[in-house]
């Protein structure tokens, strides 16, 4: 339980709100449980270093597509 110290009418001075009550609320506005969060930003973060990976791979294709070109090119300009 939370205790807010809040002083409020009536005999009880103090206002009491349970932690599932708090989480509830947070749901109702679109937030998610730490445990969720953590999940999800390491599966993110997982997706960055395999993006990064795949980015890597993609620059080596393209520079081998440019090699084979200026081999061409080459290849071309001596047969000529």
């Amino acid at each position: 339980m939370i205790d807010f110290e809040v002083d409020i009418s009536g005999l009880d001075q103090h206002l009491y709100v349970r932690c599932s009550t708090i989480e509830d609320a947070a749901k109702m506005l679109g937030m998610v449980p730490k445990s969720e969060f953590k999940a999800i930003k390491e599966r993110f973060e997982a997706l960055e270093e395999r993006f990064s990976q795949v980015q890597s791979i993609a620059l080596a294709i393209q520079r081998v597509d440019e090699a084979e070109t200026e081999l061409d090119d080459l290849v071309a300009h001596e047969a000529a």
